[in-house]
């Protein structure tokens, strides 16, 4: 075409072109100059297989099996190592165990190393066999098919259940949505990447492009850094000038599902119903451990009213004869005294994981169950 249309439709084509030849190069820079962006920003561009896990066909996800990798924050670097399933324990497994801990990435330790996650110090005060099944990214209809797949065939004697309320209605909601949309795959990768609705979704190739765009997630991570920037924030400062940074609205976003009523509080009720019929059975104690969240701990300290996003799951569980420990009054006890999660990141410094241990540990005590998990007594 030689005239004005063809002109037009030349242009436009040169453009598109130009534009995606502008695309790539923009990408190609990104990854070349990833070393030098700060860890929060690089850990989310650089999405690799080790953060997103494997596909399970049944869980959903797991970890990268047999896996070293660092994880990096505005005030923490460790080193996470997976075993050969993919969770964070040493290998090989015993044959069995005396406990079994389920959870997200708080029982899974984000940020802290191996030896300071919570099992694994809860494991070193009680002298027994634990095995730590925390996953992250993971919610409660995940951890019963954890206990399912990796969980009973230890035949524990205990199964403790981290719930982290900040995120774990929202992760049982999504996951759930998952699972109706039949897409299967990595759910973590749908989670965190782009969650397509049709079941043909997941396997298109300009999609599995997108998804391995460093340019991609650079944009989603500016788009969420903009979300936070206009929404609510909080900061408490300790006496020595560290601080901790709350989000007040993202908080009651995410545990709008813990309502009564609410969809989200109906499904982890119904879970650890299944779980307890999985456990109760063979003899086996289930204690649901409360885990409480930054914004839970330190906002009433700036006089901010924060709602409890556990009382009805708390008062469910217990109309259905299922032990849980509310850990949130045992932090508030220290949190004035030290810093008991990272300045930015939602998880537990080390201080915190050290406490979520210290707590469980007691509350065994108190249940008189401590003696039991080292051989004392046998199981009921």
């Amino acid at each position: 075409m030689r005239g004005p249309t063809g002109r037009v439709l030349g242009a436009a084509l040169g453009g598109v072109l130009a534009g995606l030849l502008a695309l790539l190069l923009a990408e190609a820079l990104l990854r070349a100059a990833v070393g030098v962006l700060p860890a929060p920003v690089r850990q989310v561009v650089d999405v690799r297989v080790q953060r997103l896990g494997v596909a399970h066909p049944y869980i959903g996800h797991l970890g990268t099996p047999a896996a070293t990798f660092v994880v990096e924050g505005r005030d923490f670097r460790a080193v996470h190592r997976t075993d050969p399933h993919g969770f964070r324990n040493a290998w090989p497994w015993p044959r069995s165990a005396d406990v079994v801990v389920l959870g997200d990435s708080v029982t899974f330790g984000h940020g802290v190393e191996d030896g300071e996650a919570w099992p694994a110090v809860l494991a070193r005060r009680l002298g027994a066999r634990l095995v730590n099944l925390g996953l992250t990214g993971s919610g409660t209809e995940q951890h019963v098919r954890i206990y399912e797949t990796f969980g009973a065939p230890l035949a524990p004697r205990l199964v403790l259940v981290g719930f982290f309320a900040r995120n774990d209605f929202w992760d049982t909601g999504l996951f759930d949505r998952w699972l109706g949309t039949g897409v299967g795959g990595n759910y973590l990768a749908w989670r965190d990447t782009g969650r397509p609705s049709r079941p043909d979704g997941g396997g298109s190739p300009v999609r599995g492009l997108v998804r391995a765009s460093y340019l991609y997630h650079a944009a989603r991570y500016v788009w969420s850094a903009g979300r936070r920037r206009v929404s609510r924030q909080e900061v408490y400062t300790f006496a020595d000038g560290t601080r901790v940074r709350l989000l007040p609205d993202d908080f009651a976003e995410k545990t709008r599902g813990a309502h009564p009523g609410e969809r989200e509080l109906a499904l982890v009720v119904g879970a650890l119903e299944r779980l307890r019929g999985l456990t109760a059975p063979r003899g086996v104690r289930l204690v649901v451990a409360f885990l409480p969240s930054k914004e839970e701990v330190y906002l009433p300290l700036l006089g901010a009213p924060v709602e409890d996003p556990t009382r009805p799951l708390r008062q469910a569980l217990a109309a259905v004869g299922i032990e849980s420990v509310d850990l949130a009054p045992t932090f508030r006890a220290e949190a004035a005294r030290r810093r008991l999660f990272f300045e930015e990141d939602g998880h537990p410094n080390a201080a915190g994981q050290a406490l979520i241990a210290e707590g469980v540990l007691r509350e065994l005590h108190a249940r008189g169950l401590v003696a039991s998990l080292r051989g004392g007594v046998p199981r009921r």
